[in-house]
């Protein structure tokens, strides 16, 4: 069951999901979206608001898995998690804000005691940032010293990710450091990556959950994650162009680099 599928993001979840077959039951928060997108789809839907426990457990009653496209997930995540545990009903998010997503991991205990799954950060950053990690750990498993550079392409970010963004910047920095999370200012460190055809493209540390997962899965004592400014820059020109708002999933790609592993 998505929920927040009414959204930018949860909307090209649907999307895809329909594409491979599957009919879910749609939930949201927002009941004039929701029916809208239920008659759109011919998809049957639950209206259900997290601030109503009641209701948000009803919804889930009989569901296996529920996927969590509605941030902020600082707001939106710990409740959801809470009903799913009383449900018994797995979940999964797509969550890139690292606070939650470290109070998601610390909930293992409690998901195994409930015999259900918690998955935070089963799409975009985490997932391929986590994954480029793992693959330098396994070519390089004497490794001490990872830093991760992200340039994205995207055409558009959502409220609740941006809403995101914006409170985990205000957070402060983040770094593994010697097996630890700690606390840096923000966009600190800074450093360049050299594009094939010898043009500097620039990056800046960002306090985002493919940090912990990265460690998670690696062990790697010391772990930087980048984003370029350059590219969100040139991102919001592409916004601004006519043909800025095509198909995203077709004008979106990332490309990583991994500018230090010893």
């Amino acid at each position: 069951m998505p929920y927040g599928a009414h959204g930018k993001t949860g909307r090209l979840i649907l999307d895809e999901a329909l594409r491979r077959g599957h009919r879910p039951v749609l939930a949201g928060r927002d009941a004039a979206q929701l029916a809208t997108l239920g008659r759109t789809t011919g998809l049957m839907t639950r209206h259900a608001s997290l601030e109503d426990g009641a209701s948000m457990r009803a919804a889930l009653s009989d569901v296996r898995c529920v996927l969590l496209a509605a941030g902020p997930y600082r707001q939106t995540g710990p409740a959801m998690r809470r009903a799913c545990l009383d449900a018994g009903c797995s979940y999964l998010d797509v969550n890139g804000e690292i606070e939650d997503f470290s109070r998601a991991l610390a909930g293992d205990s409690a998901a195994r005691t409930a015999g259900v799954a918690i998955i935070a950060g089963v799409g975009y950053g985490v997932v391929f940032g986590e994954s480029l990690a793992a693959h330098i750990k396994m070519r390089l498993p004497s490794a001490t010293s990872l830093r991760l550079s992200f340039a994205t392409k995207t055409v558009g970010r959502s409220r609740g990710a941006t809403l995101s963004a914006a409170a985990t910047m205000a957070a402060g920095g983040r770094v593994i450091y010697h097996g630890a999370l700690q606390t840096r200012a923000i966009a600190s460190p800074t450093w360049q990556v050299t594009h094939a055809d010898g043009s500097p493209m620039p990056f800046a540390a960002a306090p985002m959950a493919e940090l912990v997962a990265a460690h998670e899965s690696t062990g790697i004592a010391n772990i930087i994650d980048g984003h370029s400014a350059l590219q969100d820059r040139r991102c919001g020109d592409a916004r601004r162009r006519p043909d800025a708002r095509k198909d995203s999933r077709e004008n979106s790609r990332a490309r990583f680099q991994t500018s230090r592993a010893r």
